[in-house]
């Protein structure tokens, strides 16, 4: 186990300095709702005083001074990357995009053929887009010629 150290110090109502091995950060707010801010970045605490249960969220992240912008792709990038790759749409080329960002263990282990079929699934085929415009067509001259005349 290692040693921790951590010291709180009142400046203002509401206003507290904090104090650790790791460095100093500042919160403002309330036991209940305090808003942290530190070298890491802006953190919010939300909880029920004198119960020890806390719900804590990062509001902001510092970016590291190493990290380059360059290595990440855009999503215009990964959504011209499917259409090409994957044969979608433009249409399906956006929901792969979203659900890659907002739920990426849906793709994770499944091949590109996988991935392909599943976005293409709901696609017409072009004879398939014309069979359902005849149909449409046979059925409003079909409704247009058995509407009761007065």
């Amino acid at each position: 186990m290692g040693f921790r150290y951590r010291k709180q110090i009142k400046l203002l109502p509401g206003v507290k300095l904090n104090v650790s091995k790791s460095g100093i950060s500042t919160s403002v707010g309330k036991p209940g709702a305090t808003l942290n801010f530190s070298k890491r970045g802006m953190r919010t605490t939300l909880g029920i005083p004198g119960t020890g249960l806390s719900y804590s969220t990062s509001v902001s992240k510092k970016r590291n001074a190493n990290s380059s912008t360059s290595s990440r792709i855009t999503r215009e990038e990964a959504r011209k990357a499917a259409m090409d790759h994957l044969g979608l749409t433009r249409r399906e080329a956006n929901r792969f995009v979203r659900d890659a960002i907002k739920r990426p263990k849906k793709l994770l282990g499944k091949s590109d053929e996988e991935i392909a079929a599943y976005y293409k699934r709901n696609r017409l085929t072009s004879n398939q887009k014309v069979f359902l415009l005849v149909l449409l067509l046979i059925f409003l001259v079909y409704a247009f010629f058995s509407a009761p005349t007065k």
